[in-house]
């Protein structure tokens, strides 16, 4: 069940949440893919005249064996590029492969102006390329969405991305199915509150209770946090509690993702607390827990009458 108090809701995702799923497909945007087993270089140049007409691209490096010259081209395409808005890299499993690919886009990254989402779609990293990539993040004043889908960094990445978060102009950050834990979800906690984030996503990142308060905490102080994914994690009936005790405290958040998330009755009844006093959240997504149908119930009551002037569409996201 979708609890919320936006007019018109189509969906559980919200304007922002959708431009962001929208990255990891392609589109409208044509694939680029290269044949199996090329060389990169061999084929750049077509890449960097395709670039030059596409505010949104995708480079698929499916079975590419990548060089250096290959890569430095590709980095001085991109530095040099005032058309591509939208890059999504996808398809390297080789961890070789894709530290020269980090550092090429690195390199670009300090120069460039005119990107302002990056997505690296299944690519092998680990945190050595994240640290690589945090120098790029960290002279670009551009870039304001970043996402990371399966590159399996872990706990060390998610580590190293939060160094970056405080010095970046990062508004978005999608880090969902990364591993990173219990440890990597303390250290974004730790940055959110010196970062210019408005939506956060670490979903399906193996989250138990010790990430869970980790973020709670950050949240009871948060001013700047519009969007929390959290969906399939762990984070149980103690992790739910203390999340529902920081929304009491929490004056700016707006929407909760959290279900799939083995929450039971428990869990259900602090969150149904929490709106005793808070009255700024307007979208909750809890479903696949294990709430009865009464709590969640009383939950959809307590918001509409703390919230009688604004309507509540209430559907079913399964």
């Amino acid at each position: 069940m979708v609890l919320s108090k936006k007019k018109n809701i189509k969906s559980r995702k919200s304007r922002k949440s959708r431009k962001s799923r929208k990255s990891r497909k392609s589109r409208k945007t044509k694939i680029n893919k290269m044949e199996g087993g090329s060389f990169f270089n061999d084929y750049i140049d077509r890449f960097i005249r395709e670039m030059k007409h596409e505010s949104e691209f995708v480079m698929n490096f499916e079975n590419q064996k990548i060089d250096d010259t290959g890569a430095n081209k590709l980095k001085l395409a991109l530095s040099n590029n005032n058309i591509v808005k939208s890059l999504m890299i996808r398809n390297i499993n080789d961890i070789n492969y894709a530290k020269i690919i980090i550092l090429a886009l690195s390199e670009a990254l300090k120069t460039n102006s005119t990107i302002e989402e990056l997505s690296l779609f299944k690519i092998t990293l680990d945190k050595n390329a994240i640290l690589i990539l945090k120098a790029g993040l960290q002279k670009n004043t551009n870039l304001k969405t970043l996402i990371f889908y399966k590159t399996n960094f872990g706990h060390e990445g998610a580590q190293a991305i939060a160094q970056a978060l405080n010095s970046s102009n990062l508004t978005h950050l999608d880090i969902g199915d990364n591993n990173i834990g219990d440890e990597g979800a303390q250290a974004i906690a730790e940055a959110l509150n010196s970062s210019n984030l408005t939506y956060l996503s670490i979903n399906t990142n193996d989250i138990c209770v010790e990430g869970a308060q980790a973020i709670a905490v950050a949240l009871n102080d948060n001013q700047k946090l519009d969007e929390l994914y959290l969906y399939g994690n762990n984070i149980g009936d103690e992790g739910a509690k203390v999340i529902a005790k920081a929304l009491a405290n929490n004056t700016r958040l707006k929407e909760l993702i959290i279900n799939n998330n083995h929450i039971r009755n428990e869990g259900g009844r602090a969150f149904l607390q929490a709106f005793d006093t808070n009255t700024t959240l307007q979208h909750l997504v809890i479903n696949h827990n294990h709430i009865n149908n009464e709590i969640m119930t009383q939950i959809k009551n307590k918001i509409k009458r703390l919230n009688y002037d604004l309507p509540i569409k209430i559907s079913n996201s399964d």
